[in-house]
């Protein structure tokens, strides 16, 4: 897959969980499921977001610093 493709896959799943996240806690802030689906969401996008470099081959050289990140 091209990288632009992987890119473009990538900021649009973080962008959609991110939005869901959200959404989800603003239907009822004071749930503690929410909160932690909330919370999970953003976690999950941080770890797309540091996961990246480590499978694309453009960072190899930084690729077991990401990988182990």
């Amino acid at each position: 897959m091209l990288a632009s493709a992987q890119l473009t896959i990538l900021i649009f799943t973080i962008v959609f969980n991110i939005i869901l996240a959200l959404v989800v806690y603003k239907n009822n802030p004071k749930s503690a499921t929410n909160i932690l689906f909330g919370i999970l969401s953003v976690l999950l996008s941080l770890w797309l977001f540091t996961f990246y470099p480590s499978i694309n081959r453009y960072f190899s050289i930084d690729f077991l610093f990401f990988a182990r990140m």
